[in-house]
C-alpha cells in the first residue's frame, strides 16, 4: 500500500486510511485491490509440541487463547 492508493480510494495519506481501518470506519476487507488472506512462516525454532493434537492436549492445534500472541510473535 502507498500514499496513492489510499488517495485513489478517497483518503488524503496512507497514516489516515490505517486510522479509519483501525477506528472501524472502513472496513479493510472491502477495499478494492486488497488481499485479506496473509501467510505466516512456521514459527522460530519450530513448533515446541505435536502439529496434530489440540493445544489442550499438549499438541498445537486449534484454540490456546492468550497463548496465541506467544506463537504469532515468533512467526513474524
Amino acid at each position: 500500500m502507498t500514499d496513492e492508493y489510499a488517495e485513489r480510494v478517497g483518503y488524503k495519506s496512507l497514516s489516515t486510511l490505517a486510522e479509519a481501518v483501525a477506528g472501524c470506519k472502513v472496513e479493510y476487507w472491502k477495499l478494492p485491490d486488497v488481499q485479506v488472506v496473509f501467510k505466516l512462516p512456521p514459527p522460530t525454532k519450530g513448533y515446541k509440541g505435536k502439529t496434530k493434537k489440540s493445544y489442550r492436549a499438549g499438541g498445537e492445534a486449534g484454540y490456546r487463547g492468550e497463548a496465541i500472541n506467544e506463537l504469532v510473535k515468533r512467526m513474524i
